[in-house]
């Protein structure tokens, strides 16, 4: 006997399975890498979507001048370039900061700002620093798109949402009453041109405080020098706070004093209010939890410095007349104003901590949702809490019944209808519910679904009465053609016998109904129409239930007529022997 041929194939492996994590990065990597090469259409878009959305906060809720591609990448010792307006961060000229050559790689040691920056993770299973390292492990120009492409776009695409946002309602936001008036209307979708220091409202909100009083001895002519920029008293700096820090009217009275009511002005507080919470909010209407504000969204429990410097940026940039967003109007750096916020705010005074204190109390709170579990709280008493669930359970009931086990029982003497099962069985239109116990009595098998009485019908009541129709026998026949438990073929019958019945009563038709063929007439013809069917009597047997194929409008009066008497074929007027053809050439000759 021949020896069995050993198999010379080598041991199979068993592939590892890629975990959760894994898939994610490797259909991120997918994305990013139809992004790089500009398709069409981009696989997992929807992933990158969410890092989109999410990436939209990095300024608003961590902080407004920041690099992010220099943060992130010189974590994984990768070199960021920086773009014009991460360069410009020098107080001094406009055009210090820029260079004719590209500017160097950059290494930032903020890991504080990485960690912040790693909160923003729309996919809190999966940890965000974690799953960047994995893309630098696979495509380092994967990681590189992904922060310069989508982090950094997304962060600067919000910040200019909300500029447009607050520069939208600037012109009904300064007056400090609805009913007051500005001195010089302009729009917020107007040229730019017509802001700033153009405009007597907006060069009132710009202008320092410690100017307030020489711009208000003539107005034109200091926003006329502010606009030509040759005198130095008139090119401010980032310590001269401009007066919408402050209420209306208020004046200045030394740098001593300087601190009293700033960022507590109704344009701060109206500004923050419409960043955080809505444009509905700014003037402290009615609670509409329609949509839950970017400060619910993102978990903001109280509002602080960087927040506040963020808004105050955006209302200066939103009333000045930038043609786009810039780190300084003419001399004054807005880089430089933020900073001076943050730090003013952050510092652990009394004044700091009085001042954050009093703009949380007029944040309108009340409009963030709760958690689900706040709602879910006062749903533990339900029939369907747990508890409640487990000691209602009886796993030797199988009855169907949708009540509760706990539900009342009839008091003595009361008559409640019940149904046999082998009078009145029910059909079970669930294809997945279990066969019944062998110990009842089954049921007749139906030899066709027409057969099923309508009285044991419980998805309906085909006898309740209907609005506008005596007795409810229309209702009563319309649900039961339209039952899927009538038969198909005897519907034609059915409505014949219901017609037949009420021809006296004069009920109107409805729509789906037909009339009988003993009240319908052929219907008037225009020069329009169509060949009648029933213009040939060849057709008569079209219809064996007499029926006439017409819909009459409910409620409207019958307009039928009785069809005239048919002649019977072969039969007609004619002299016997004489054809339709000798007629008609007859008639035409006038014979």
């Amino acid at each position: 006997m021949p020896a069995a041929k050993s198999s010379s194939r080598p041991p199979t492996t068993k592939k590892r399975q890629r975990s959760p994590h894994e898939i994610h990065v490797v259909q991120l990597c997918a994305a990013l890498e139809d992004t790089i090469n500009k398709s069409r259409k981009i696989r997992n878009d929807d992933i990158l979507d969410k890092y989109r959305k999410k990436w939209r906060w990095a300024m608003p809720g961590i902080a407004l001048w920041i690099s992010i591609s220099s943060v992130v990448l010189s974590h994984f010792s990768m070199g960021a370039e920086l773009d014009d307006e991460d360069a410009q961060e020098a107080e001094g000229d406009s055009e210090e900061g820029r260079s004719s050559s590209p500017a160097p790689a950059v290494a930032v040691q903020d890991e504080a700002l990485f960690e912040q920056l790693m909160t923003l993770n729309p996919y809190p299973e999966f940890p965000l620093e974690k799953t960047l390292s994995m893309i630098h492990k696979k495509s380092p120009l994967a990681l590189k798109t992904l922060v310069d492409d989508i982090f950094k776009v997304q962060a600067r695409s919000g910040r200019g949402d909300d500029i447009r946002r607050i520069r939208k309602v600037l012109p009904e936001m300064l007056p400090l009453k609805k009913t007051d008036h500005l001195e010089q209307r302009f729009t917020g979708e107007g040229v730019k041109s017509e802001r700033g220091w153009h405009n007597l409202d907006c060069a009132s909100m710009l202008v320092p405080l410690k100017h307030r009083a020489l711009f208000l001895k003539d107005r034109e002519a200091f926003m006329k020098r502010v606009i030509e920029g040759e005198d130095d008293q008139y090119r401010f700096k980032a310590s001269d706070y401009p007066s919408f820090l402050w209420a209306n009217n208020t004046e200045y009275k030394g740098p001593q004093k300087m601190l009293k009511g700033m960022f507590l002005g109704h344009v701060v507080i109206r500004g923050t209010r419409g960043l955080y919470f809505g444009i509905a909010s700014m003037y402290g209407g009615a609670n509409s939890k329609a949509r839950n504000p970017i400060a619910g969204i993102h978990g903001l429990t109280s509002l602080g410095p960087h927040h506040i410097g963020y808004s105050c940026v955006v209302i200066y940039n939103s009333a000045s007349s930038l043609l786009s967003w810039s780190p300084r109007d003419k001399t004054f750096s807005l880089r430089k104003f933020y900073k001076n916020i943050v730090d003013l705010l952050s510092s652990n005074t009394p004044w700091a901590k009085k001042t954050l204190a009093d703009i949380n109390k007029q944040m309108p709170w009340d409009r963030i949702r709760k958690d689900e579990e706040d709602f879910d709280s006062s749903e533990d008493d339900s029939p369907e809490a747990p508890h409640n669930l487990l000691a209602n359970y009886n796993p030797d009931d199988d009855s169907d019944a949708e009540d509760p086990p706990t539900s009342p029982k009839p008091a003595s003497g009361s008559s409640v209808p019940t149904s046999s099962p082998a009078t009145s069985p029910k059909r079970d239109r669930s294809p997945s519910r279990p066969a019944e116990s062998p110990e009842k009595p089954e049921a007749e098998p139906l030899e066709d679904e027409g057969e099923v009485p309508m009285e044991e019908e419980d998805d309906f009541d085909i006898y309740a009465e209907p609005v506008g129709h005596p007795k409810g026998r229309k209702d009563k026949l319309a649900t039961r053609i339209l039952s899927d438990e009538e038969d198909p073929e005897d519907e034609e019958d059915e409505i014949k016998r219901f017609f037949e019945g009420d021809e006296k009563s004069g009920m109107a038709d409805d729509d789906t109904f037909k009339t009988p063929a003993s009240k319908v007439g052929k219907p008037k013809r225009t020069h329009r129409d169509t060949p009648h069917p029933d213009d040939d009597d060849d057709n008569d047997d079209d219809n064996d239930t007499g029926v006439r194929r017409k819909r009459i409008r409910p409620g409207a009066p019958s307009t039928t007529r009785k069809a005239p008497p048919k002649t019977p074929k072969n039969k007609g007027t004619l002299p016997a022997g004489t054809s339709i053809r000798t007629t008609r050439s007859t008639a035409r000759r006038g014979g």
